[in-house]
């Protein structure tokens, strides 16, 4: 086990609920002993160097090599059938990507630009079994490699992006022993995005802007808006919440934040992003709980309607909402890996990082 990082011997005279607080803050682990807590707390406040030339990194990147005015942000939730992406452009004035982030109610907020869920094999149909799907080829490693490399061609063509989150896959859910052979698939695609890139970031390091591939635990991006939210997530989270009624949880705090001026978290650019926005309050006022308890704003005209583009098929709202909470969640802990570090320079960082917790607890995600 690696040893505390020299100068934050003092986290561990933090009580074991601060310290559960400050790992969900920063999205490192928060379970096992104090030590195992405090272990995981330094090693995303003080990464290990990448080998070689290669930046891909399973916690957080925070320096740039070339200091731009913004970042193009993309976040993939994993899939076959139902993959997710959004792609956020935040605005960066420095070299460090939380120097100039947006806080929630800011007039200076991210800008989703395009926001879209796709089948990675647009001609295999949703119910197709997987002894059918297998007769039609989709198994064949060949054929998953060849979409990758494509997707991942087309993200890079159209975003540019400086960052790309990818949502690490798990080999079992629900604590269940057996290990879903669909699972298994989304996994093998999962390693052969981060291969792709890889390879291309490496080659191509002269041209790309392409600075880190980040490896996200879903589990800690859940307890980050499901614990660590409050005045968002309060009223619509329940203390203890199964699969699906996290999955419900997380779509609601994204329409939420597009109807709430004050805990809006995005601006909504026009064309793909916006047409994905407006199907995806439709479909939400028509089936979640919480959009019935609240009034429904004044429906548009029908000259309105007809300027306002519309996805071709309702989308399944826990994927998209899955990928731009998981953007959103990873902004936020670069900013708070920052004031952490600023607090334990701090002539008593005890004390500072206390009153950081409490500010923290107080504040919206």
């Amino acid at each position: 086990m690696a040893a505390i990082t020299k100068g934050m011997e003092w986290l561990g005279q933090l009580k074991a609920s601060q310290l559960h607080q400050l790992a969900v803050a920063l999205g490192s682990a928060c379970s096992g002993s104090k030590k195992v807590i405090v272990d995981g707390i330094c090693q995303t406040l003080f990464p290990a160097p990448p080998l070689g030339d290669c930046r891909a990194f399973n916690g957080s990147s925070l320096t740039s090599r070339h200091p731009r005015r913004q970042l193009s942000i993309v976040s993939i939730d994993m899939g076959i059938q139902n993959l997710a992406y959004a792609n956020l452009l935040v605005g960066q004035v420095g070299d460090r990507i939380s120097q100039n982030l947006p806080s929630v109610g800011s007039t200076n907020l991210p800008m989703l630009k395009a926001w879209e869920r796709l089948n990675v094999f647009p001609g295999d149909s949703h119910d197709n079994s997987m002894k059918k799907s297998a007769k039609l080829g989709g198994y064949l490693p060949s054929r998953y490699a060849d979409a990758a490399y494509y997707f991942i061609s087309d993200l890079l063509r159209k975003y540019d992006p400086t960052h790309i989150l990818i949502e690490q896959q798990r080999f079992r859910s629900g604590g269940g022993s057996a290990v879903a052979e669909w699972t298994l698939r989304v996994g093998v695609f999962e390693g052969m995005l981060h291969a792709i890139l890889q390879t291309l970031q490496k080659e191509r390091k002269d041209e790309t802007k392409l600075e880190a591939i980040v490896s996200i635990s879903p589990a800690r991006t859940a307890r980050f808006w499901l614990e660590g939210s409050q005045r968002l997530a309060s009223q619509i989270v329940p203390s203890k919440t199964t699969g699906r009624e996290g999955k419900r949880a997380k779509v609601d705090i994204v329409a939420k934040s597009f109807l709430d001026g004050e805990s809006r978290m995005v601006e909504i650019g026009n064309g793909q992003a916006k047409a994905t926005e407006t199907t995806f309050m439709e479909k939400w006022y028509a089936t979640s709980k919480v959009a019935k308890e609240l009034q429904r704003p004044k429906r548009t005209t029908k000259r309105e309607s007809a300027a306002t583009p519309k996805t071709p098929t309702q989308p399944k709202l826990d994927d998209l909402a899955d990928c731009l909470l998981q953007a959103l969640a990873w902004l936020k802990w670069q900013k708070t890996r920052d004031l952490v570090i600023q607090d334990s320079r701090a002539d008593d960082p005890l004390d500072a990082i206390r009153k950081r917790l409490g500010e923290l607890n107080e504040s919206t995600v």
